[in-house]
Parts: structure tokens; sequence; C-alpha cells
């Protein structure tokens, strides 16, 4: 096992799943492959964080979560996975 400090930022309490935990596919808790690593002085200076899913189809009729309206039908994704994103002050 590798031990490092790096955080993940979907640990933060203000970090926003939309109500899906997960990163892939249906994007269920068991579905979460995907992840943003900070050092700790990064992490600290997060001011927000999420995923986003409207590139994903998601769901046998597309309607799981969001998604873009050029995305009519699951060959339109952009992926099946959903990106990790964080913003953070650096000043």
């Amino acid at each position: 096992m590798c031990r490092t400090d790096l955080r993940d930022v979907s640990t933060l309490p203000s970090f926003d799943d939309g109500g899906h935990p997960g990163t892939h596919g249906d994007c269920r808790a068991t579905d979460k492959l995907d992840y943003l690593l900070l050092s700790p002085g990064l992490y600290a200076r997060v001011t927000s964080a999420g995923y986003e899913r409207r590139g994903m189809w998601g769901g046998k009729d597309g309607q799981r979560f969001e998604r873009f309206r050029e995305i009519r039908r699951p060959a339109h994704a952009a992926s099946d996975h959903a990106a990790v994103w964080a913003s953070l002050d650096l000043e």
C-alpha cells in the first residue's frame, strides 16, 4: 500500500456530489472511480468542488441527472465518467 498525504476533494464538507456519490455509469457509491487528489496546502485553499455530469448519459433513459441538451442519446455522451473539479483561492 502506498502512503501519501494527498487529500481527496470529495471529502470536503462543502463538496457537491449532486446527490450521487459515484463518478461512473449511474454514479452510485460503488461507482466512484475518479478522484482529484491535492496536497494539504492546496486542499486547504479549495473554495468549491464537485462533479460535472452534464456530459454524461445517466440511467436507461438519460434522466438520472441533468445533461446538456445536445446529448439526446447515449452515443452523444462525452464520457461515462463524471469530471471532478475544484476551485481554489490562490491569492
